[in-house]
């Protein structure tokens, strides 16, 4: 046991260092959840509620705030066995960072007898480009508030568990995620230079609202594989997972690595923290490093 013990640890290490290694620039943030469970009709069914809290920018601002349900029934419930399928709903407030957009004026050599004569001014797609002695010049930028943005998100998954031994499960989970996106209004300011290319001296021409994000459904497949082990003589479980998801009515690879341990107190209290790391390639979602904290409470 205490071999086993050692491997999952250094499992759980491994998840944690390759991480790292892959994603010194990546940022970092914390991760709390409040959690509620309910057993109904012989503890085959089981009603959750949630509320989630969510930073990044290394902590400093909050990223997410959430609040949902989800019920789940055990098809199969055998000693080595089982097969869980679970439905859930959240809505999610999302805070989207501010963000600059750099526009330039472009200008084209002017020769007589060939020698440069001057420069005219040119449209972005007659521009000859600055290696064939063209001016890039940045004009101003134009800038877009932070603003909140409301999602509902719906799950619904099939879990399938083996336990071969006492202590140690593993787990192997299919869903299918389905968001919706709804459209935003912020604001939105255009910024002129004061002639030195100086961002922080700078005059601004115009401030007007417009609606910066529109509407938009998105589909995920969601694919995990778990191990977990339970300490002997103490309530402690130690697990890892990983989780890829695929988008199927747009372009994304999600990778979620997690390892951490749970604590069970008086087995209606349980405490867990875990360590996650997160990438990909949607612009939608933020990747790097978390810290986990969670409490769940069962009545």
């Amino acid at each position: 046991m205490r071999t086993r013990t050692l491997l999952l640890s250094l499992l759980l290490a491994g998840l944690v260092g390759n991480a790292s290694a892959q994603s010194d620039d990546k940022d970092f943030g914390l991760d709390f959840s409040l959690k509620g469970q309910h057993k109904m009709l012989n503890k085959r069914m089981n009603l959750g509620l949630e509320a989630g809290f969510r930073t990044m920018d290394n902590t400093s601002k909050t990223d997410r705030v959430s609040l949902g349900a989800e019920l789940s029934y055990k098809l199969i419930n055998k000693k080595r066995w089982g097969l869980k399928v679970e439905a859930g709903y959240s809505h999610l407030w999302v805070n989207k960072p501010a963000e600059c957009e750099t526009h330039y004026d472009y200008y084209n050599p002017v020769y007589d007898d060939g020698e440069l004569d001057g420069y005219v001014e040119v449209e972005e797609e007659d521009f000859v480009g600055e290696d064939n002695d063209g001016i890039k010049e940045a004009d101003g930028y134009n800038r877009t508030s932070r603003f909140w943005q409301h999602r509902d998100r719906g799950i619904l998954s099939f879990q399938l568990s083996y336990k071969p031994k006492k202590r140690w499960s593993y787990s192997w989970t299919e869903a299918i995620q389905y968001s919706r996106y709804h459209h935003t209004y912020t604001n939105r300011e255009k910024w002129r230079y004061n002639g030195d290319g100086d961002l922080y001296q700078k005059k601004k021409e115009w401030s007007d609202t417009v609606k910066y994000s529109k509407a938009k459904d998105r589909l995920v497949l969601r694919s995990r594989l778990g191990v977990e082990y339970n300490v002997k003589g103490i309530p402690v479980n130690i697990f890892a997972n990983g989780e890829y998801g695929c988008g199927l009515n747009y372009k994304a690879n999600k990778l979620k690595l997690t390892g951490g341990v749970n604590y069970t107190i008086m087995k209606t209290h349980e405490i867990e923290l875990y360590y996650r790391f997160k990438t990909e390639d949607d612009d939608e979602e933020p990747d790097g490093h978390f810290i986990g904290l969670g409490y769940t409470f069962k009545f």
